[in-house]
């Protein structure tokens, strides 16, 4: 089985010629006729493509892509944006979206399978994963949490589990002086002034 791609499209008749050129080409097509279920499909079927037209009714096109790379689950998924309208700038504005990929209307067949097959070898950079040992203790609450500091301590993990911020003060220099630490001294040190050379 090839690769499964989401073609949202409320136009029965682009539905049916972007699906059937897809399955010809050895992909698996899934098609979504209305905007408002292409979240709950999309994150039903996990494509690796989603193909998204911008002209929807109820929701804009645009409002979806900026919906799906808000999801943790959606984000990574490559988005090639179709539309009929190709003025100035439109290209920015879906690149700004977060499609990473556009064709306008009327489609090339050529163009329009060469277009799915470069946007398919985009990989998106991923995304980080933060991870604090503490949290993943047995009995932890598996969220982390950061207090603040109290004056000249250092915080340990709390008995929880919950990640806590470690924040070590820096050490308070020691001063030492020779005169305070002879035998019988007081502990405490004191500056003597030198007394007057004497003349001859």
């Amino acid at each position: 089985m090839g690769k499964t791609i989401l073609v949202v499209e409320d136009n029965e008749l682009n539905l049916r010629l972007f699906c059937d050129l897809l399955n010809a080409h050895g992909y698996s097509a899934h098609p979504v006729r209305d905007g408002r279920d292409a979240l709950e499909r999309a994150r039903e079927v996990s494509p690796d493509l989603i193909i998204m037209d911008i002209q929807l009714p109820h929701v804009s096109g645009l409002e979806l892509i900026e919906q799906m790379k808000a999801d943790l689950t959606l984000r990574a998924v490559p988005i090639m944006a179709v539309t009929a309208y190709a003025g100035k700038g439109d290209e920015e504005q879906i690149k700004a979206a977060g499609a990473e990929a556009y064709v306008s209307k009327p489609i090339s067949v050529i163009k329009f399978i060469e277009s799915v097959g470069a946007t398919l070898l985009i990989r998106p950079l991923p995304t980080p994963k933060l991870t604090f040992p503490a949290c993943t203790k047995k009995g932890g609450t598996g969220r982390c949490r950061f207090t603040r500091p109290r004056r000249n301590r250092r915080l340990a993990a709390p008995a929880c589990g919950r990640a806590t911020l470690l924040i070590r003060p820096l050490p308070t220099p020691k001063l030492t002086f020779p005169a305070c630490t002879k035998k019988g001294g007081t502990g405490r040190p004191s500056v003597s002034p030198r007394s007057p050379p004497k003349r001859g």
